[in-house]
């Protein structure tokens, strides 16, 4: 009979079977489950039924002929009752063909009460489960299709052609496609199938099977979109002083912060990093990092992206953890890890676990920073939060280093009773709150471990009081298992409040069932809210300790509610519930937000569904407050952060109002706070729309300076001016000063960098005597005014000459040329000053009354008072002095 249905035969405590011995006056024996094909109980394998055939298990009827008959007819009645539906599970198919029994499964499955489910090529990387076509239903209806699938199969046998060809291996993943879709296109277009090697395996192989005559087709559009989209390889072990090891460890990072998610979003181009088995292989120099596109432009702008990232992180930020026994790691993450999160919170690190698998035997710690800081980070700050997250994990490991290693002998053939039903036992005695580590003979990973290690030999590592507890009871289990007693003997009963009995038992009996298949005990909860446990007595104390603790935390679980806006719900919840899962991860709470009558949200809680603005917290009493708390502090911020408003632009502004890459926009985002997004919708009116968000006054300023940039370009206009070559070098003035003092007399603006906007003058290699002033309307018709202006002036200008001793003429320059200069800027001219030791002749430009000015304030600064003094009394004593009386300084004049 199928084994699905033994149980039925036997009945609850063998009732079923009993009534049929009696009414048949037979002996009817049920063949044993571990006795079902084949299993001993030394491990030996079963057939393999996944083909179709059913496990079934024999019954043995002993009687005369009319009873056998009776007993047999009445077995085969319940097995028929039983049976009316068939699973079966096609194994030996091979997958090359699943896309043609996917194509084929609807028409198969017409007409007839079945189920055909046809596995897709793509696999998840990891997936261990053997995929399989299966068909469930009607037990005949099952029978058939299973009949004509066996048919086809032969004939896809007979029809389908191999061939291979090699593409690069870092090429096959766009054959593959998301998730198998590129796979699947091939199929539909050509009826081949592609196959390349799994990820960790480096063949550059691609194998095809299908149609004889489609496979060069397939071949051919299978490198099409090897080569369809660009490829840039990036080897990030050459950044930091070629430090491969820091590179290992930033490209563990980010794969765990998923750092590299918004560089892959914003420039829609795909980043591969290297496997950990890559990562950890030493033999291995590079640390490639594969950035696939579809353009040029966002390969490059995204390989530019993760360069400044890589570079961001120099070594200084990172620090190692070594020497800590892997038995401490669960004890330094913390339950849910809470310990990491601590650490990232409070010292700004994110934390790296070891994995052996991975090769990895440090933990590493990162700075990140806290997400409230505006500026860079120094080296005190880091070096800071890196000791104090070491410090915290040092803490940890003190508390937890008094590990010790006791080994007990036990024969392996009786390591079965430690293990228990499901691994139940072990799972009781080294469970996820134990800080007991427990293997059963040598560890075939570490090779290294001692020689005295047997196949015989049980080891339990751990804090020294916790190993001998765990030791002795090992001990107890295998001598109690060894004199025969019946394990599941052993029972306790205890009171459980019924007020909390639904959550002990779970929906649908989870909970209850958990704790039966991991502990490997039976337990009954009636209706008075005791609790009944039986089985072996390690295991039911454990399961009993763990259902006191329910009912503890339970106890301390309160529900609090938080109203807050409906229109603010998306905000608090996240992207795909990011926010809210955080939260309740954080807090070990439930967070339920009502739902619309129309939502088929079946999780979001309806026992507010009549108040649609109030949000429901369910948890431990003060980790639930702190969750509202957060929840609270961020519907504050979106509050304050949440309005909106739009404002209609002319659409030949926009361009304006962004500014030379940006610039423009940023900083009216940055000054004021706000959000501006211009909306890319044409319209009929050549107006454009723009969207602020943030705070009201954030919007109120970000709007007005939107409003002046609009107000300044509708005022915009250009003109040119003629002006003579040999003006220009004067209109600029020392590094251009001239021009600014112009931009600043005619009412524009003192912003240096729109002053250069305003004017623009021709370079001195061009022959070209046009200059351009474009801006303000009512500014550039002044900026013309005061060039027409000073041209006048420079066209009345004189030059002339006055001698000065060599000696003083740093009388005239001043420190760093201050004197010159204030000369020149009071005075209205140009001086010109000969290099050092050449001439006497110290050149004055201007107009006629500032080069007199220009020339007694020269006198001034290089005569003496005594001099000046003799030089009165002289021209007192005389009409007309000559030149010759004035020795220091003599005038072009004279």
């Amino acid at each position: 009979v199928p084994s699905s249905v033994r149980a039925f035969i036997i009945g609850s405590g063998g009732r079923n079977l009993k009534a049929i011995q009696q009414r048949s006056s037979t002996k009817i024996r049920v063949q044993k489950k571990e006795e079902v094909a084949g299993d001993d109980g030394d491990g030996s394998s079963k057939p393999d039924y996944d083909a179709g055939e059913e496990e079934t298990t024999d019954v043995t009827i002993e009687g005369d002929i009319d009873g056998v008959a009776m007993a047999k007819a009445e077995i085969l009645e319940v097995v028929a009752e039983r049976t009316k539906n068939l699973t079966v599970r096609l194994s030996h198919i091979n997958p090359d063909y699943f896309p043609y029994f996917s194509a084929q499964a609807t028409t198969l499955a017409e007409g007839r009460d079945i189920k055909i489910r046809v596995p897709t090529l793509y696999r998840e990387p990891g997936d261990a489960i053997a995929p399989a076509i299966t068909i469930s239903g009607e037990r005949n209806a099952v029978q058939e299709i299973k009949a004509k699938i066996e048919e086809s199969l032969q004939e896809l046998q007979r029809s389908y052609g191999t061939a291979n060809t090699s593409i690069p291996k870092r090429q096959h993943r766009f054959i593959v496609g998301e998730k198998g879709k590129t796979l699947q296109e091939i199929f539909d277009i050509t009826g081949c199938v592609v196959k390349v090697a799994p990820a960790d395996d480096p063949s550059d192989i691609v194998t095809l099977v299908g149609p004889r005559a489609r496979i060069g087709e397939a071949i051919s559009l299978a490198m099409t979109k090897a080569n369809s989209i660009i490829l840039e390889r990036i080897d990030i072990s050459k950044a930091h002083g070629k430090n491969r090891g820091h590179a290992r460890d930033i490209t563990r990072y980010f794969q765990s912060a998923r750092r590299l998610h918004d560089i892959e979003r914003n420039n829609e181009v795909q980043i591969s990093l290297p496997s950990s088995k890559e990562l950890f292989d030493e033999s291995i120099l590079e640390v490639a990092y594969d950035i696939a596109g579809k353009t040029n432009e966002s390969v490059k702008k995204a390989r530019k992206e993760v360069v400044d990232l890589v570079n961001s992180i120099p070594p200084v930020w990172v620090a190692h953890l070594g020497g800590i026994d892997p038995l401490l790691h669960r004890h330094l993450i913390g339950y849910k890890g809470r310990n990491l999160q601590k650490v990232k919170e409070q010292f700004g690190i994110e934390t790296l676990m070891p994995d052996e698998t991975d090769g990895a035997s440090d933990i590493v710690l990162i700075y990140e920073g806290k997400e409230s800081g505006e500026f860079g980070p120094d080296e005190s700050e880091i070096r800071s939060g890196l000791d104090s997250a070491i410090k915290f994990f040092e803490d940890i490991r003190t508390k937890q280093a008094d590990l010790v290693t006791k080994v007990l002998t036990i024969p392996a053939m009786k390591h079965k009773f430690i293990i228990g039903p499901k691994r139940s036992t072990i799972n009781a005695l080294s469970g996820p709150e134990s800080s007991v580590y427990i293997q059963l003979g040598p560890n075939k990973d570490r090779p290294s471990q001692s020689h005295d290690i047997t196949e015989d030999s049980v080891i339990i590592r751990g804090p020294a009081a916790e190993v001998d507890n765990v030791a002795k009871k090992i001990e107890e289990i295998v001598e109690e298992a060894s004199n025969q007693e019946i394990l599941n003997s052993f029972s306790v009963k205890f009171d459980f409040p019924t007020k909390f009995s639904s959550q002990l038992i779970g929906k649908g009996g989870s909970n209850i069932s958990k704790y039966r298949e991991e502990l490997g005990v039976k337990i009954d909860l009636d209706d008075e809210g005791t609790v009944t446990i039986k089985g072996i007595k390690s295991n039911v104390l454990e399961t009993r300790a763990r259902i006191e603790a329910l009912a503890a935390r339970l106890a301390d679980e309160v529900v609090l509610t938080l109203k807050v806006p409906i229109e603010h719900h998306s905000a608090l919840i996240g992207q795909k519930g990011k926010f809210v899962k955080r939260l309740e991860e954080r807090y070990d709470v439930r967070v339920n937000f009502p739902r619309s009558e129309e939502s088929e949200n079946v999780e979001a809680s309806d026992i507010l569904l009549n108040n649609k603005d109030e949000i429901v917290i369910r948890g431990p009493s003060k980790r639930a407050a702190k969750a509202r708390d957060e929840l609270l502090e961020l519907y504050k911020y979106e509050a304050e952060h949440g309005h909106s408003t739009n404002i209609t632009v002319p659409r030949r502004a926009i361009s304006r109002i962004i500014g030379r890459n940006g610039e423009l926009i940023n900083d009216i985002m940055e000054s004021t706070g706000a959000k501006v997004d211009i909306v890319r919708k044409e319209t009929d009116d050549d107006t454009s729309s723009i969207a602020i968000s943030g705070t009201e006054e954030g919007i109120q300023k970000a709007k007005a300076k939107i409003l002046e940039v609009v107000e300044e370009f509708e005022q915009f206009a250009s003109q040119t001016i003629d002006v003579d070559k040999r003006y220009h070098r004067s209109l600029i003035g020392n590094k251009g000063a001239t021009l600014r003092d112009i931009v600043l007399r005619s009412g524009g603006p003192d912003d240096v960098s729109q002053q250069r906007r305003i004017i623009r003058i021709p370079p001195a290699s061009s022959s070209d005597t046009k200059i351009t002033v474009q801006g303000n309307e009512g500014v550039v018709v002044n900026v013309i005014k005061e060039i027409q202006r000073r041209v006048a002036e420079l066209e009345n200008q004189i030059e002339s000459e006055i001698e000065v001793p060599l000696e003083k003429h740093r009388f005239i320059i001043g420190p760093g040329g201050s004197t010159k200069r204030s000369i020149e800027q009071d005075c209205g001219v140009t001086l010109t000053v000969p290099p050092q030791k050449t001439t006497k002749v110290v050149k004055i430009q201007g107009p006629p009354g500032a080069v007199e000015k220009a020339k007694a304030r020269i006198v001034e600064l290089t005569t003496s008072k005594k001099e000046r003094n003799n030089g009165q009394k002289k021209a007192a004593s005389t009409a007309t002095p000559p030149a010759e009386e004035t020795p220091s300084v003599a005038s072009e004049e004279n």
